[in-house]
């Protein structure tokens, strides 16, 4: 086989620096824009070598290891067989670990090692990436978790029909807005500064959440356990055991669903005035109003069907259903799209099966969810069958009067989580600036990063 000839640097460069037509966006003029393989000493595979389910021996990196952009050390694997792991298998410092294979939201997905968690093996289904002297991986790092990049990654993977993936090709052609090397530290310390106020901040609305969340949940199941209104029983000659029945969801009112009205036609949305409820618009206890809506002449038209006030909204196929139900009550009259279920209680207070059902989320993801879908949903014919305690209409009435006062705050957990949902958002706007050049660190008069780039791949000729 004849032997590869080496580029020249003209050569080198132009395989390295991103085209101006090609270029994602302006930088400062002392930054380039490369490829990522430009910028790398080494891209590698992992190993083969099989692991052992007892926790002996050293550790080895799998592909769930990486969790929120760090190695999660409960998700490492072991490797017994020490004495056949070659060198060239460990971590090193400064490594970068990237998912490549598994799902939209998991390829692409990074964590940094360092010195402390050495010695570490790089076991298969992620990448290690090695970086040359052009980048500082920290500055990577921070990269990787922007959106731009995601959306580089995203349209760059190659899909299958178990699982999705990105060759070390496509991954090495990613563009990345280099800067010179002291700018990427000064990025680099900035970031982690705000990041660290940030999760702070984050943290401690997270706390008084789940106090209030915790608070909640002893107050519901007091609730629909009968304990809440034991005295009221007692003073209105009311039984547990006689008055409080089984039903199923099916049949405590009108169910109904709905749909999308084609996007194609204008007449279903311009001008649009009656609410179109997504899993996107359920964020409270009341819907009031929600971003898209639609017109007449869609409802008229389409499988969008109009419910009236007083219904109880559920969203039935979604990946929120991974973590919790999406529950709300209805203000005024709404349409939906083929993602919730609606239902009109019949005989029941509206507010009292809301909180019933809200009280009994976990368990109905739980026994409704449908099998053998990609998609996370709701069986609605599991949902239907579902059985929920039901009190009298008086005792209903007497379990809401009471939430209503226990529950005055919870307008103040929305709030709390749209203190979360804000953080994360600064945080994602913190980024986009950083590799913007928009962080007020670039200073004019360094050396351009096309000379750093230049130094550094003259190593190659």
């Amino acid at each position: 086989m004849a032997k590869k000839e080496k580029l020249s640097l003209e050569e080198l460069l132009e395989q390295a620096i991103v085209k101006d037509e090609e270029k994602p966006y302006e930088v400062p003029g002392n930054w380039v824009w490369t490829r990522l393989g430009g910028i790398l000493k080494e891209i590698k595979n992992g190993t083969t070598m099989a692991q052992n389910k007892d926790k002996v021996g050293l550790l080895v990196t799998r592909i769930e290891s990486i969790q929120n952009n760090k190695i999660d050390f409960d998700r490492l694997g072991y490797i017994a067989d020490v004495d056949n792991i070659k060198e060239s298998d460990f971590y090193i410092d400064g490594n970068i670990a990237l998912s490549h294979i598994n799902s939209v939201e998991h390829v692409g997905k990074t964590a940094i090692i360092t010195s402390n968690m050495l010695p570490m093996v790089h076991g298969m289904n992620l990448l290690r990436l090695t970086f040359n002297n052009a980048c500082n991986p920290y500055y990577f790092q921070y990269i990787s978790q922007s959106f731009d990049y995601k959306q580089e990654i995203v349209v760059r993977i190659n899909m299958a029909v178990n699982q999705v993936s990105i060759n070390q090709k496509q991954l090495q052609s990613i563009p990345i807005p280099l800067p010179p090397l002291a700018e990427q530290q000064r990025i680099v310390a900035l970031i982690e500064s705000l990041f660290e106020k940030l999760d702070r901040a984050k943290e401690l609305a997270q706390n008084a959440l789940d106090s209030f969340e915790n608070r909640k949940s002893a107050i519901l199941h007091k609730a629909f356990t009968g304990e809440l209104t034991r005295k009221w029983r007692e003073e209105n000659g009311v039984s547990f055991e006689n008055d409080w029945t089984e039903k199923a969801l099916g049949n405590c009112g009108e169910w109904s669903g709905g749909g999308t009205p084609s996007k194609g036609n204008p007449a279903f949305w311009v001008d649009g005035s009656l609410l179109w409820v997504t899993p996107k618009d359920m964020k409270s206890i009341y819907i009031d109003d929600t971003e898209d809506k639609i017109t007449e002449i869609a409802v008229n038209n389409s499988s969008a069907k109009l419910i009236q006030n007083d219904a109880i909204l559920f969203v039935v196929r979604s990946g929120i259903l991974r973590r919790i139900l999406p529950i709300a009550i209805t203000t005024k009259p709404v349409t939906v799209n083929q993602d919730m279920k609606a239902i009109i209680p019949k005989g029941i207070n509206v507010k009292f099966l809301y909180w019933c059902c809200v009280r009994n989320e976990s368990d109905i993801r739980d026994k409704c969810a449908k099998s053998g879908t990609t998609v996370e949903s709701i069986s609605s014919e599991l949902l239907y069958k579902y059985k929920i305690l039901l009190p009298r209409l008086p005792e209903q009435k007497e379990i809401v009067h009471i939430l209503d006062n226990l529950l005055e705050n919870e307008q103040k957990s929305k709030e709390l989580c749209d203190v979360i949902d804000k953080i994360d958002h600064m945080k994602k706007s913190i980024l986009a600036r950083a590799f913007r050049g928009e962080l007020s660190t670039n200073n004019p008069d360094e050396e351009s990063a096309l000379e750093l780039l230049k130094e550094v791949l003259k190593e190659k000729v």
